[in-house]
């Protein structure tokens, strides 16, 4: 933390980063794919004197499936932290999320989700992958398959970003671009999107047998 002018500024890592934690970690982290219910925006209790530098909201999703972990409720809540705005799962009716069991509640591991979709076949599946370098480290571990989708599979594109950089983006064979939205023309497993998490961002963080310090939230 650091004083502004009297004040003390929470900063994003204390809150809802990485912190320290120890060996087993992962016992509790939850990873399910959920259907979104509601997001909305609160204001959390804090000390006097002190600055929120991160929106803070309330999610409350269905489990339609289990990843990783063990939920035996049909409906969950967790609290998510986002230094940008309201997260970006609250756009997709369906995401692959990534949560931190505590003694008050769960808790997003920041940033981390996926947009997920149904195939025809009945699985969920995301989308393929965004840009060179998603494409590179899921070469192995996540390769995209051309997905025959019960619905529309698609990612949302900034309004704010040019068009022809989103074409370097979300190229031909993986995507058609229409408006606001990357129809998703392939797609990977949930077992391949789990497993890519695992050996990408979460081994970075400490989980998984990763040097970094794993997540412990707050």
């Amino acid at each position: 933390m650091r004083k502004l002018n009297g004040w003390i500024a929470v900063l994003t890592l204390a809150l809802l980063g990485f912190g320290s934690a120890h060996a087993g970690e992962e016992e509790n982290l939850l990873v399910f794919v959920g259907e979104k219910m509601s997001v909305a925006e609160f204001k959390p209790e804090l000390p006097p004197n002190t600055v929120m530098m991160d929106a803070v909201f309330k999610a409350k999703f269905r489990v339609r499936q289990v990843v990783y972990g063990r939920y035996d409720d049909e409906v969950i809540e967790f609290d998510a932290y986002d230094h940008f705005g309201v997260p970006g799962f609250a756009e997709y009716p369906h995401s692959l999320l990534f949560v931190l069991r505590q003694d008050d509640g769960f808790v997003q591991l920041k940033y981390q989700y996926v947009p997920v979709f149904r195939t025809r076949s009945g699985e969920w599946n995301g989308c393929g992958p965004v840009r060179n370098r998603d494409d590179q480290g899921r070469r192995y571990l996540a390769k995209a398959q051309p997905v025959a989708f019960a619905e529309e599979a698609y990612l949302r594109l900034s309004p704010e970003r040019p068009r022809e950089l989103d074409a370097k983006s979300y190229p031909r064979r993986d995507f058609r671009i229409e408006g606001d939205r990357a129809y998703c023309l392939t797609g990977s497993s949930l077992r391949e999107l789990f497993e890519l998490k695992k050996q990408a961002a979460l081994k970075d963080e400490g989980w998984f047998g990763g040097n970094g310090a794993a997540p412990g939230s707050r």
